[in-house]
C-alpha cells in the first residue's frame, strides 16, 4: 500500500547485493571493536563510493594510538558547555534548537 499510494519504496523491497572490501585483519583476539569502528568510519567517510581496500595498522602501538584517538574524538563530541547550554535540557538558548 505504501508504495502504491505514496510512491515510496521500503527498505525491505530493495534487492541488496553483497560485496567484499579487502581489509587488514586483526592479529590479536581483543581488537575487533577497533577494526569494526575503523572500517565503519572509512565506509562513512567515502560514502557513496565504496572503498576498494581498507588498511588498518594492526601492530600493538598502532592499535593503542587508534584507541586513544577514538576515545578523544568521542569525548570531544560529548563535551557539555555549562556557559552555553541549558543544564536542564542541553539546548543552546541562542539557537532555538536542542543539542540532546
Amino acid at each position: 500500500m505504501r508504495q502504491i499510494c505514496h510512491g515510496k519504496q521500503d527498505w525491505l523491497d530493495i534487492k541488496w547485493k553483497g560485496g567484499v572490501i579487502a581489509h587488514t585483519t586483526q592479529t590479536d583476539s581483543f581488537s575487533c571493536g577497533v577494526f569494526v569502528m575503523q572500517m565503519a568510519n572509512t565506509a562513512v567517510q567515502n560514502f557513496p563510493k565504496i572503498p576498494n581496500q581498507i588498511h588498518i595498522g594492526s601492530s600493538k602501538p598502532e592499535i593503542k594510538e587508534l584507541r586513544r584517538k577514538m576515545a578523544a574524538e568521542i569525548l570531544d563530541a560529548s563535551v557539555f558547555d555549562e556557559s552555553k547550554n541549558c543544564s536542564l535540557c542541553s539546548s543552546d538558548p541562542g539557537s532555538g534548537q536542542t543539542t540532546s
